[in-house]
């Protein structure tokens, strides 16, 4: 008896007709039943349940054959798998699109489909614009108007449409736009059509606002750097008067001791302030100025050139608190209202003989109280503050807070709430 090779074998046992009759038992003794109707169901079940979060083919595939073998059922050919898999995802697809498309009013469908039309006299349509990636803003570019953002901000008006889809969906609708010119987006079903447009522009919409609010902190970074070299190089050229203030002081104090009645204290303190009054009240208030490195002085020279661009920023984006503290909130929009005052002071008081707070003081810095409220103290009324100072101290507050998210902004990606 010869040697029989696997090859062999195979060659011998395919013609003898024995594979239908082993697989029952091998099925039986491995617990495993035939691909039926129950298997169908099965692999049915796995494959819409993935493809709500799985975009891939291959993946689809990886669930049906794993939900198979869970259950114990014989694998089908591979060709069935595979169209089971596609007939999931476009099922689930389908069941997307509708959703956005009925989430959609009348007007934001009519202006998607302006977004997809091009006029006769015009060399792009808006779909090529919006395609676009969106300009990167630069501190170089300050002075360029806001026109980029707040076109797509007008077409971002569904963006809640898409709220519902899965993340991956939404991503996928949104990198499949990118790469489909007008007609043929306009061969697809509205649906369809509705839901790809809609994820590029909240995409695209969410990317320039972030680009912003990047710019507007890399602004104001920028500005305190130079403000705080130039408090450094303010403090090398003219030593503080430290020294001096606390002579004049102890010798005022000692004179004051040794004085016996109130009118040889009088001369005392005349004779050792003598004509200098000017000259030491100006060293006080720069000390008081300066005082624990505040170098907030420095950055009213160099708010100017760009105070209209900051508010302009600042009402675009319309940051909102992510908790239950409102006061900076309610501050940002105390600044935008009177942004157009001309007068050095603002009253937080309003009149009228129930007289209410305008805005809460609480919320303001300990280094940037005196310089706001003109108060030393914080257990004493405040009526005015100081216009330029509130506006200095109000970004520079928006800008820690948005640095560490605890202002959000409407269709921001980086800095949802």
């Amino acid at each position: 008896m010869g040697l029989v090779w696997p090859r062999e074998a195979l060659e011998r046992y395919e013609p003898r007709r024995l594979r239908a009759s082993h697989l029952p038992h091998i099925r039986a003794h491995l617990g495993i039943t035939a691909f039926s109707a129950g298997g169908r169901r099965v692999r049915v079940g796995a494959l819409l349940e993935a493809a709500q979060s799985k975009a891939l083919l291959a993946d689809l595939i990886n669930v049906g054959i794993e939900a198979l073998g869970k259950a114990r059922d014989a694998l089908p050919a591979f060709r069935r798998l595979k169209r089971a898999a596609q007939a999931a995802r476009a099922q689930v697809n389908q069941g997307d699109d509708h959703q956005v498309y009925h989430a959609l009013d009348d007007r934001q469908r009519q202006a998607i489909t302006a977004l997809l039309t091009r006029d006769a006299h015009e060399t792009t349509s808006p779909w090529q614009r919006l395609q676009r990636e969106p300009r990167h803003p630069t501190t170089k570019r300050i002075r360029e108007p806001l026109a980029p953002p707040r076109w797509l901000q007008s077409l971002n008006t569904a963006r809640h449409a898409v709220d519902a889809i899965p993340e991956t969906t939404f991503q996928r609708c949104a990198d499949e736009a990118r790469a489909l010119q007008v007609t043929q987006m306009n061969r697809y079903r509205d649906a369809q059509r509705a839901t790809l447009a809609v994820a590029l522009t909240r995409v695209h919409t969410a990317q320039a606002l972030d680009d912003l609010a990047e710019m507007f902190l890399r602004l104001r970074q920028k500005m305190h750097h130079k403000a705080q070299a130039a408090l450094d190089a303010s403090r090398r050229a003219h030593p503080e008067p430290t020294e001096a203030l606390l002579s004049l002081l102890s010798e005022r104090v000692g004179g004051w001791q040794q004085s016996e009645t109130t009118e040889e204290q009088l001369k005392t303190i005349r004779t050792v302030i003598g004509a200098d009054t000017d000259n030491i009240l100006e060293q006080c208030a720069a000390h008081l100025a300066y005082a624990g490195h505040n170098s907030w002085p420095f950055l009213l020279p160099r708010l100017r050139p760009h105070r209209t661009r900051f508010f302009e920023i600042l009402e675009f984006l319309q940051p909102r608190s992510t908790s239950t503290a409102k006061a900076l909130e309610h501050a940002m929009a105390f600044v935008l209202r009177h942004r157009h005052a001309q007068v050095a002071r603002l009253s937080i008081i309003a009149d009228g003989p129930e007289a209410q707070a305008l805005l809460a003081s609480s919320w303001m810095p300990p280094r940037w109280w005196q310089a706001v409220t003109g108060r030393h103290r914080r257990d004493v009324p405040v009526v005015t503050v100081a216009r330029q100072s509130l506006e200095l101290c109000v970004l520079s507050c928006a800008m820690t807070d948005r640095k560490s998210c605890d202002l959000s902004m409407e269709g921001s990606e980086q800095c949802s709430d």
